[in-house]
């Protein structure tokens, strides 16, 4: 049996029903190997961990080190206004600054407005939060064209990605066999966002 696509089940479907503090898991009373499955691949991080009942119903109401939520977007011209309004929900959820919550809006707009631009399909909007860094991801069906897209201008167009690239720690381009995944990473502290 391959544990690794079993235990990653635990934080897509936290994610993919709101993500904490709309939904909370916590597991309770892993064995010691299936608990050492789990912290090797990260799941406790999102999924808290705990050794009995009572201690992972505690765990339910702190937030744990990691948070994340995903949306399905539809290929659709709403879809932009959709994924800014995602966001700010997400935002107003995990408490972020309004420097954090501006920059986060932006991305998550400009990467969404191009996948119905360019991609023509729809799309899932990723958000991951830890104590350093907000993930803004977008995963489409379209195959990655050669090399990244190009941070610049085009005759009145091509400022968006000039505009992640200037709020972000980085960003890039994660090529699938169905598609890809374009991402940012923003810094979670003003002092060290640009």
């Amino acid at each position: 049996m391959q544990w690794a696509p079993v235990v990653e089940l635990f934080p897509a479907t936290l994610a993919g029903v709101g993500g904490w503090p709309l939904a909370r898991l916590a597991l309770a009373g892993p064995d010691p190997t299936a608990t050492a499955i789990l912290r090797a691949s990260r799941v406790h991080l999102t999924v808290p961990v705990a050794k009995t009942r009572d201690e992972a119903r505690t765990l339910l109401d702190v937030r744990p080190p990691r948070v994340a939520r995903r949306h399905e977007m539809p290929c659709a011209l709403t879809a932009p206004g959709l994924a800014r309004s995602f966001v700010a929900s997400m935002c107003d959820d995990w408490q972020l600054d309004v420097g954090l919550r501006d920059a986060a809006r932006m991305v998550a707009t400009e990467l969404v407005s191009n996948v119905v631009e360019h991609a023509g399909t729809g799309c899932v909007l990723y958000l991951a939060l830890d104590r350093q860094r907000l993930q803004i991801a977008v995963r489409d069906q379209r195959p990655a064209a050669a090399g990244l897209p190009q941070a610049g201008v085009r005759g009145n167009r091509g400022y968006g990605l000039l505009m992640v690239e200037g709020v972000s720690r980085a960003w890039g381009v994660t090529p699938h066999n169905d598609g890809k995944t374009v991402w940012a990473v923003l810094d979670t502290e003003p002092s060290t966002r640009l």
